[in-house]
């Protein structure tokens, strides 16, 4: 025997009475068409309102790209400016080495100058000396 759900506003199936066409009876369904109805506009509500999020969701998405955008933008330029400053300090330091060479060059230059003149001048003044020595010993 198929067993059927008892419910507690009608009477049991096998102790009412009326003409069967009016019957209710159980696993009958009467409000199908308001439950599609509820589910199609309950379907139409998680649709609108999933739509309603992704956007609230991509508008703050965007707002966030835009705002990173612009702190890279900040960034970039704040590095750019600090690798400036940089560049600009090395040619300084580059530029001050180059005179400095340049200074300590011409010192040793100079020196080598004057330990050459000296140099020659010891040498001429041997040179001198011992051809008046040889002059001094051939005259006498």
């Amino acid at each position: 025997m198929k067993r059927t759900k008892e419910r507690i506003d009608f009477a049991h199936p096998a102790h009412r009475e009326g003409i069967s066409g009016l019957t209710y009876f159980d696993g009958e369904d009467d409000v199908r068409p308001a439950r599609v109805k509820q589910q199609i506009e309950e379907t139409k509500f998680w649709i609108d309102r999933q739509k309603e999020e992704k956007k609230m969701k991509d508008d703050i998405d965007k707002k966030e790209e835009m705002l990173y955008g612009k702190q890279d933008i900040a960034n970039n330029i704040l590095l750019g400016g600090s690798q400036d400053s940089l560049m600009q300090n090395r040619r300084m330091i580059a530029k001050s080495c180059a005179d400095t060479n340049k200074e300590l060059f011409k010192e040793k230059k100079n020196r080598d100058k004057n330990d050459k003149d000296r140099e020659n001048k010891t040498d001429q003044d041997d040179l001198n000396k011992f051809t008046l020595s040889k002059e001094i010993k051939w005259s006498a």
